[in-house]
């Protein structure tokens, strides 16, 4: 098993428990290191500085999740998110081409 699928089912279980985390990657992180035993008050210090090696990979977990909320539309945060995702999707493309 992959280091990245071996996060998937537990990303899957707070995406349906905790509806906030459907759009936000940050708070969904904090959920899947308490929910696989990972220290939380860890400081962004000693984060940074190599504690984080033990960490699952912020990246991974955010990955996981558009994989999710692809095939799984229940998944997917509220019509408002998804539109304000949108917009400012759009705001960007219009900076990127300037």
């Amino acid at each position: 098993m992959s280091r990245i699928s071996k996060y998937e089912n537990v990303v899957r279980a707070i995406l349906l428990d905790k509806t906030a985390t459907r759009s936000d990657d940050k708070l969904l992180y904090y959920w899947v290191l308490r929910e696989e035993g990972f220290y939380t008050g860890i400081t962004l210090v000693s984060y940074l500085c190599g504690d984080h090696n033990k960490y699952p990979n912020y990246d991974s977990i955010t990955r996981i999740r558009r994989k999710l909320q692809e095939k799984h539309p229940e998944l997917r945060p509220s019509k408002n998110d998804q539109i304000r995702r949108q917009e400012a999707e759009e705001d960007f493309i219009e900076y990127a081409r300037e």
